[in-house]
């Protein structure tokens, strides 16, 4: 995960206290840190399929534009942020001595962990059509190049998308128990 993009930090007081037992009482903390952070990435991938925050919260929807386009691509319009399930297979972690991070090194993590705007340059496209051979009307639907008879220049402005927050990085209040039962279980072993 070097150069990870996204990085949250549990600071609490009884997480600090669990972990400084487990760092007195046992001698090589790292295969506990390691449990505990597939322990995480199960969780993280949960709410990829539940389409919830770590707090419980739901994602908010597709935009209109973005669910007409997956619907007609033939694709779930309720499965959010797994098109291709790249991010959410992306999810691994990482545990040395004394901490364990979990997180993708995916580009645009970030803008989905925390939302934010997307600016889109201007540029210069081509668009296909069917002209009907009869009437030479050119129709109002776009083709695939190869089925075109007809084509137009188009210019396309600037414009800026607003991707709204979807976390799905974090502990949920669920998680604790299995955790916590993990550094017991390597402080009870050693």
């Amino acid at each position: 995960m070097a150069g990870s993009l996204v990085e949250l930090t549990v600071n609490d007081a009884e997480v600090r206290e669990l972990f400084s037992r487990l760092a007195s009482r046992c001698a090589n903390p790292r295969p506990a840190l390691a449990e505990i952070g597939e322990i995480i990435v199960e969780s993280v991938q949960r709410n990829f399929e539940q389409h919830r925050a770590p707090v419980g919260a739901a994602w908010k929807p597709l935009s209109a534009t973005y669910a007409k386009w997956k619907e007609k691509k033939g694709r779930n319009v309720s499965d959010i942020l797994i098109l291709r399930r790249a991010l959410m297979g992306s999810i691994n972690r990482q545990a040395d001595d004394d901490k364990v991070r979990v997180g993708t090194n995916r580009v645009y993590a970030r803008i989905h962990q925390f939302g934010g705007q997307i600016s889109v340059g201007a540029r210069s496209s081509t668009v296909y059509f069917r002209r009907d051979k009869r009437t030479g009307e050119v129709g109002t639907k776009f083709v695939k190049k190869g089925k075109s008879n007809f084509a137009q220049a188009v210019e396309i402005g600037a414009h800026v998308i607003n991707m709204p927050a979807r976390p799905y990085l974090g502990v949920r209040d669920s998680d604790w128990p299995r955790i916590a039962a993990a550094v017991q279980k390597y402080i009870v072993a050693r």
